[in-house]
Formats: structure tokens, C-alpha cells, sequence
């Protein structure tokens, strides 16, 4: 029975050892995009072909889904109208008799909206005929038309919303010791904020797109949080959501200030003009003697709250510490 238990025992292992690696690198093939133009193209489609059918004509249509669709917070997005991103499949064909000839058999689609749905219509006309009697050696066509109109609903994604306008607050810190300037963006749709002037450059990224399928083969954005920073240059530092830089703004042209602000679909370039500018003067003294006397008034009541805990412990012993 040894003999018998080890050698599963040891392809136990193997397996085991082969599915962490297999998962491990599962992970390093994940791909990420900041834009849905950098989502790959989807392939291997797979519609439902649920078979419809009237009179002599039998086919299906399904929406399959949607092109450059992001999904965020589990809500399906799209850049403009959902019926110009729809992605539409069919198919149809004539089922006449034997003896029966098509003449014609055409089809067109065509795609709506309605509140939170989506409807694609594959729309035919069939004509067909057949050869009758009519006569002792006398025959003739006799022809058939038929319409059709198959469907396909489905949930409609919503409008992804326009960038606003970016809020841009240009800081001015002044202090005996040093000069800095401070840039703050203000908006949580952005997905990406980009600051340059000069040789400084700063660049944070709040959010990205997982790269995912849908169930039918679709590929879309999912999108993920990230909060990452990178800075380049000299005397450019961030801190917090604030990106800073050494210096005084009046050495500046802040009209060389290039600052962007980025989602899933487009950019947008912060107007200088729009820009609000301020100036704070800090005095380390002051700013000193304000800590120093938090600081001690914290410690106090620490301190008093400490010798009130004691004696009530104590005093149920009737022993006082003072």
C-alpha cells in the first residue's frame, strides 16, 4: 500500500506545483490601457443564435455587444449613443418547397433605443414562386412575397459622461526659509492629470482599464483604481494630490503651465485664464508655536485622564496614589 500511496502522493504535488505556476503566470498576462483606442480588437465571437421563424423564412440576429465599452463601478458605459457602438449579428435564409425558386430575398438592420433598451431588428422581404398548371401542357409562375421582422433586446449602456472644465488652484507659499508653488487639480472624473513646465514634469494616474472579455467574446475596459505618481526634473516634488515646485510665481509665466486632464476617451487641455491664484504666507515661529502648545495640551489631558484612572482603581482598594 506504501508503494501505492507515494506515487499519487508525488503527482499530487506535481499538479499542485503546475496550477501555481500556471497561475502565476495567468497574473503577468493581464493587460491593462489608460484608453479604450488601446483596447484589442474583439474576436471569436460568440452570438446567441436563437432561431426565429415566420412563414417560409427562418433566421436570428443578436446584439452581441458593444464597441469601446468600459464598465465602472458594474455600469457599462459607451462614448456617444449606444446604437453607433452596437455590434450586430444574423442571419437568415429562405425555406421554400422543393420545387419552389427564390427570386429575391433581402434583408436590412436597423438598431433603436428606448429608455435602458437596445433593440436590433432584421427586417426581410421574400419573394418566391412556384410553377402551376394551367392547362394541358401550359404552365405558370405563380409568386409568393412574404415580410419578416426578427428582433434582438438587450440592455442598453449608458453615456459616459464629457469631461468638465478642470479646476485648477495655483498656490503661492511664501516663508522665511523658502518659496514653493503649489498646483492642485480639483475632480474625481479624471483618470489621469498631467502637469509640465520647463524640465519639470508630473504625471498621476487614478484609475486604468482592465483589459476583459464578455461572455460572448467582447472586449472592454474595466475600470480599475490605481493611484500612481511620476515625477521628473529638479525642484519638483508632490505632496498628497498636490504637485509642487521650488520658487517664486512672479519668476514664472504661468501661461507655460501645461496641465491635462484625462478619462477613458479623451483629454483636455486647463485654460490658464481659468486658473485661481493665491498667495499664503507661512511663519515657521508661529506655525512652531502652535504645535508646541497642541502638543502640550494633549499631553496634559493624557496625563490628567491617567492619575483619574488610577485612583478610581485604587480607591476600590481605599488606597489613593494622591
Amino acid at each position: 500500500m506504501r508503494f501505492v500511496i507515494l506515487p499519487l502522493l508525488l503527482l499530487f504535488m506535481i499538479q499542485s506545483a503546475y496550477a501555481e505556476y500556471d497561475g502565476i503566470f495567468r497574473i503577468l498576462d493581464e493587460r491593462y490601457v489608460e484608453n479604450v483606442a488601446d483596447l484589442p480588437e474583439s474576436k471569436d465571437l460568440k452570438p446567441d443564435k436563437n432561431i426565429q421563424r415566420s412563414g417560409s423564412i427562418e433566421g436570428w440576429i443578436d446584439i452581441v455587444g458593444f464597441r469601446q465599452m468600459i464598465r465602472e463601478d458594474g455600469i457599462d458605459y459607451v462614448l456617444g449613443s449606444p446604437a453607433d457602438y452596437a455590434i450586430v449579428q444574423y442571419d437568415a435564409q429562405p425555406k421554400v418547397c422543393p420545387r419552389c425558386v427564390v427570386e429575391s430575398f433581402k434583408k436590412s438592420t436597423s438598431i433603436s433605443t428606448a429608455e435602458d433598451q437596445i433593440t436590433a431588428s432584421l427586417e426581410m422581404q421574400l419573394i418566391w414562386f412556384e410553377w402551376v398548371s394551367c392547362g394541358k401542357n401550359c404552365a405558370r409562375k405563380k409568386y409568393h412575397t412574404e415580410t419578416a421582422t426578427f428582433q434582438d433586446r438587450e440592455h442598453s449602456p449608458k453615456i459616459y459622461p464629457s469631461l468638465p472644465e478642470p479646476q485648477v488652484i495655483v498656490t503661492q507659499y511664501n516663508n522665511s526659509l523658502y518659496e514653493n508653488i503649489g498646483i492642485r487639480i480639483f475632480n474625481d472624473n479624471y483618470t489621469k492629470i498631467t502637469f509640465g513646465y520647463q524640465d519639470k514634469q508630473a504625471v498621476r494616474t487614478t484609475e486604468t482599464l482592465h483589459v476583459e472579455n464578455t461572455s460572448k467574446g467582447i472586449v472592454y475596459g474595466n475600470m480599475t483604481m490605481l493611484d500612481q505618481w511620476e515625477i521628473e526634473g529638479t525642484g519638483i516634488s508632490r505632496f498628497y494630490n498636490e504637485v509642487l515646485m521650488d520658487g517664486n510665481l512672479s519668476k514664472m509665466d504661468i501661461n507655460e503651465f501645461d496641465i491635462q486632464v484625462y478619462n477613458p476617451y479623451t483629454s483636455r487641455k486647463a485654460d490658464p485664464e481659468n486658473f485661481t491664484v493665491q498667495r499664503i504666507v507661512l511663519d515657521p515661529g508661529k506655525a512652531f508655536s502652535a504645535l508646541l502648545v497642541a502638543l502640550l495640551s494633549s499631553l496634559g489631558v493624557l496625563v490628567v485622564g491617567s492619575i483619574y484612572l488610577v485612583n478610581s482603581l485604587r480607591s476600590r482598594w481605599q488606597i489613593r496614589l494622591f
